[in-house]
């Protein structure tokens, strides 16, 4: 065929596509009934036909991909042979063995062999639930308040004082309440808790930990720093001389121990807590000397590693390492090469120190005087809350300018190589490119929302590689800004969806930053939450999956194959089924004129900013009833949502503007404080989710979608998981609900894709992703992606 045939909407009509003869790809020397055909074989074939929709009997040596088998197939034939033949089916087993005799010789052991039924010991649900912890809002409302007080006290004796300058010492005063607080609160360090839920010792480590989170913003200005391991020492930790450790994301500083010249990457996950169903525990995290590990990998339940180990991102670490291992998602080996690599100085000089210390102050110093310059300039004749408003949102549109000039201008373009972290290259146009962003681009979302027409403009003004058209979205350019723009390759119809990260550069143990360009090719689109590494070369018509890590060369694949392809994995693997042609998103967003746009969600911006102004100063009692009519209003919004939507054009630009500040307004200044509590449950609930009781979940973040959602009783979440009901396939949003079972356990970066079910007691180990329309039978862990028992 030349061209598919399309309906009038412009999708592909497959009602008229001609029926596909598939005796062209059998293989001449395979008689598919030279050797009898078993049960399970016909079992097997029954499943295809029903799973696939074939109108026949598969051949048995032909897999489901090339016979036309799609992912939601996949997902269908997976659920019916966990139903009819073996409970503990996983998708990798299924995408290895894609032909009918290859899966059946590799299930018929493990029918045979019944010992491996139940993985996780099941829960006694009929112990004394009396006796059950159970958690105390009047507790959890006492340290939010206080929470609130310690925020925003400096502050107002700050402005009773009208002295400008004294605004720089917030940040550091905020910093020192953590220290404050923790060395009241355990006076004698925090080494092995264990102990019930919801006790007192629960509720000082949670109360600690919501302290870290508010300091995010200003820790994300120290990261990499020497200032930011001077910042942990303080906080309890053992942080060993010349280490570069660029996350803010540690549960409990107190229990972390990092030796010598280690990097440690973005959004690395350091978690020592560790939820059971009655108690908790906190676990010491010990990293040895020149280690480098990766951006998003997670350690959690205890992680002793010796010198020299190599983390690659986005895996999933616990227990003891040995020294030289390489460890790549789950797979782990011993790099001898290692051990021979000389010991490197990777100390900064008192110059680049200075430079660091000057480059943090001018950042801190944008914010305050943005804010005071704006509000100095206004007349008095204006009412105060009419003067906020106009500041707060100045203040917000002046940091995306400042931010696109400074990286234009002061920061520049890099060149690929290798560069030394503590060389003077490295913290011009690395380094300080990750301040600028991390300090300023968020405001382009909270300003004008995700997948604008604007972000393509910007990246290529600052030097990217972008096509010429109006059908490249792209939802957070705040992770593009942090990479080198100069060395970026976007081709027409690309879609980067939510909190895609573009790593910088990688780390040796030797301490050389490895910068490289990546490349996207035509019609592209990278789900939420995937990893591109330094040097990815994606190939065109790719649809990288959700928690999938692309390396420099994921595949063998060029562009002159125009098949569909699907990338999923850590690493990425190409796929044993093939998708329809993706589709560019609509060039009309909102309105033909992107100026019109802007002008539009930033008079929103405005709006919203007045009213809570005006509660704020003149009846702050009534600050709480703003936010719960706001909480009324999006719930409303998304209640009326259908389970699919062909476009987002057809929904109201106004109140989709209107219901997307507010949400990031709840985001903001809600969710910080509610995270881990009751009340946060209390919030989901009316937002209609349904949930539970005795359930913890570790920020707001981690539910989507909540008319969708079923949590069942006794569930743990941890912050950085996530539940998601909605999928984009081409042009179409859809719904789908996800029910997690009782007694279930969601760990770090955990993903649970629409129409999953967990059937209960289902412990989910880190970066695991739960595919669509899966069903986990109970008393079962997984691991991998996608998961694997």
């Amino acid at each position: 065929m030349k061209r598919f045939p399309l309906t009038a909407n412009g999708k592909i009509d497959q009602n008229s596509m001609p029926k596909p003869d598939f005796s062209i790809i059998i293989p001449k020397e395979i008689d598919s009934y030279s050797h009898p055909i078993t049960k399970l074989e016909e079992k097997l074939q029954k499943i295809f036909v029903e799973a696939f929709h074939f109108e026949a009997s598969p051949d048995v040596n032909i897999s489901f991909g090339r016979l036309g088998g799609t992912s939601l197939g996949a997902m269908r034939a997976l659920s019916l042979i966990r139903q009819n033949i073996y409970s503990q089916m996983n998708i990798n087993l299924l995408f290895t063995n894609s032909s009918v005799r290859q899966l059946a010789k590799v299930l018929q052991p493990l029918i045979i062999d019944k010992k491996y039924d139940l993985v996780i010991e099941p829960i006694k649900t009929h112990e004394n639930e009396a006796s059950r912890p159970m958690p105390s809002t009047i507790s959890e409302t006492i340290g939010i308040l206080f929470l609130v007080t310690l925020w925003i006290l400096p502050i107002l004796l700050i402005v009773l004082c009208s002295s400008i300058t004294l605004l720089l010492t917030v940040p550091f005063i905020h910093l020192f309440i953590y220290v404050l607080c923790k060395n009241l609160l355990f006076p004698l360090g925090m080494s092995r808790i264990e102990d019930v839920l919801f006790s007192s010792k629960y509720y000082s480590w949670w109360f600690l930990q919501r302290m870290w989170t508010l300091n995010t913003f200003w820790l994300n200005h120290l990261q990499g720093t020497l200032f930011y391991n001077a910042y942990l020492r303080l906080c309890g930790a053992r942080i060993g001389h010349h280490t570069n450790i660029d996350t803010s994301f540690i549960d409990t500083p107190d229990l972390l121990e990092v030796g010598d010249s280690t990097y440690i990457g973005d959004e690395v996950v350091l978690s020592s807590l560790t939820y059971y169903d009655r108690t908790f525990k906190l676990h010491p995290i010990r990293i040895g000397s020149n280690c480098s590990i990766g951006c998003r990998s997670v350690l959690h339940d205890g992680v002793e590693i010796e010198k020299q180990v190599v983390i690659k991102s986005m895996s999933p670490v616990t227990g003891h390492i040995s020294s030289t291992s390489v460890i790549d998602g789950l797979s782990q080996r011993i790099d001898k090469d290692q051990s021979s690599l000389d010991k490197y100085n990777s100390a900064l000089s008192k110059s680049q120190v200075v430079f660091q210390l000057i480059s943090i102050l001018t950042m801190f110093s944008v914010h305050i005087y943005l804010f005071t310059l704006t509000f100095s300039c206004l007349p008095s004749i204006i009412p105060l809350f009419i003067r906020l408003a106009i500041v707060w949102l100045t203040w917000s549109i002046s940091r995306m300018v400042i931010c696109v000039v400074l990286l234009k201008f002061i920061v520049g373009e890099a060149q690929p190589g290798l560069y030394p972290l503590n060389s003077w290259y490295f913290l011009r146009k690395l380094w300080l490119r990750q301040l600028v962003a991390r300090s300023l681009a968020c405001s382009f979302v909270s300003n004008i929302g995700p997948y604008h027409l604007l972000f393509p403009r910007l990246l290529r003004w600052l030097g990217a590689w972008i096509a010429e058209s109006n059908d490249i979205r792209i939802s957070q350019p705040h992770f593009l800004l942090a990479f080198p723009t100069n060395l970026v390759h976007i081709e027409q119809g690309v879609t980067v969806n939510g909190s895609v990260l573009f790593v910088p550069f990688n780390v040796t143990t030797n301490g050389q930053c490895e910068v490289k360009r990546i490349r996207l090719g035509r019609k592209v689109q990278l789900g939420n939450y995937c990893t591109i590494q330094p040097g990815a070369n994606i190939a065109k018509q790719t649809l990288v999956g959700t928690m999938t890590r692309i390396d420099e060369e994921p595949s063998k694949v060029t562009d002159d194959d125009d098949h569909c392809r699907v990338m999923l994995g850590i690493p990425a693997r190409l796929m044993p089924f093939q998708e329809f042609s993706l589709f560019s998103m609509s060039t009309k967003i909102f309105s033909s004129s992107i100026y019109f746009d802007i002008a539009g969600a930033i008079g929103i911006r405005l709006l919203i900013n007045v009213i809570l102004s005006f509660v704020l100063i003149h009846a702050p009692s009534l600050l709480l009833i703003y936010f719960l009519a706001a909480e009324c209003f999006i719930s409303l919004f998304f209640d009326a949502l259908p389970n699919e939507v062909s476009s987002i054009d057809r929904i109201n630009p106004w109140r989709y503007r209107l219901i997307l500040a507010l949400t990031l307004d709840f985001y903001t200044f809600i969710t910080p404080l509610l995270g881990g509590t009751q009340l946060l449950v209390i919030l989901l609930r009316r937002l209609k989710a349904s949930i539970g009781q005795d359930v913890i979940i570790g920020d707001m973040n981690a539910v989507e979608d909540w008319k969708h959602v079923t949590i069942k009783s006794h569930v743990r979440v941890n912050t950085t998981a996530k539940i998601q009901c909605h999928t984009s396939e081409g042009r179409t949003f859809r719904l789908a609900p996800v029910t997690i079972g009782p007694y279930s356990r969601l760990s770090h970066w955990a993903f649970v894709f629409p129409g999953a079910t967990l059937h209960g007691n289902n412990t989910i180990h880190p970066l695991t992703l739960i595919m669509k329309d899966d069903e986990l039978p109970p008393n079962t862990q997984w691991s991998g992606c996608p998961a694997t028992l």
